[in-house]
């Protein structure tokens, strides 16, 4: 029942804090120091370093006025956890692909991003080869993908060694870039809940009438 659902939510909240408590303190025994949290995860989240790399923030924050970077600070951090709560209500009932959801968000806006963070989220494409028939936009992803993985290298050596390019060059294809991880996010969520749809209706659900229906996902 609620209860024993309460239960275990406090339980899995009770042993996370514990092992989080002792992960870090086992730190503190090595390092004789608390000095490392804010050397990992005050770096992580003050993005003090603006060195370009295939994330959101370096760009952004190089060209913005310092008096208005912690607002803006605070917009991009907070995106990696505004989405948790939402998600986590709609897939309760499915931790993988919510963890999914959520690895894929936390490689978007992470503050030093590279190509290498997104391996884990692809390994775990290949659970959802039941949804590949549902999903719209796989070949544009694909393409999306695959070029600017190409282009990016290509952008850095003509901005940083040839000198015939600039900042703007290499940005646009990590926009590139990070819009093809929100397309495939968004085409994985839509396959999936599609999939559930019909799992639950058919896949010719009737309407009022009782005559055929035509499901549009919005």
């Amino acid at each position: 029942g609620a209860s024993g659902n309460m239960l275990k939510t406090f339980a899995c909240l009770t042993w996370f804090f514990l092992t989080m408590f002792a992960l870090l303190y086992g730190s503190y025994v090595v390092n004789h120091s608390w000095d490392f949290i804010d050397a990992v995860y005050g770096f992580i989240l003050q993005a003090p370093d603006l060195t370009p790399n295939m994330g959101l923030f370096w760009y952004f924050f190089l060209e913005m006025f310092d008096h208005f970077r912690l607002f803006f600070l605070v917009v991009y951090q907070i995106n990696v956890f505004i989405y948790a709560l939402p998600l986590a209500i709609v897939f309760r009932n499915r931790p993988m692909i919510l963890s999914y959801a959520l690895l894929s968000l936390m490689v978007l806006f992470q503050s030093y991003s590279n190509m290498g963070n997104l391996s884990l989220p692809f390994a775990l494409i290949p659970l959802w080869s039941h949804l590949y028939p549902y999903m719209r936009n796989f070949l544009l992803i694909a393409g999306m993908f695959f070029f600017t993985s190409l282009l990016a290298p290509s952008m850095w050596y003509l901005w940083i060694y040839a000198g015939m390019g600039n900042a703007n060059f290499f940005y646009a294809v990590t926009l590139a870039y990070n819009t093809a991880q929100v397309f495939l996010l968004s085409d994985v969520l839509y396959a999936f809940l599609r999939h559930q749809f019909h799992l639950k209706n058919g896949l010719s659900p009737k309407t009022k009438d009782g005559k055929e229906g035509i499901v549009i996902m919005k």
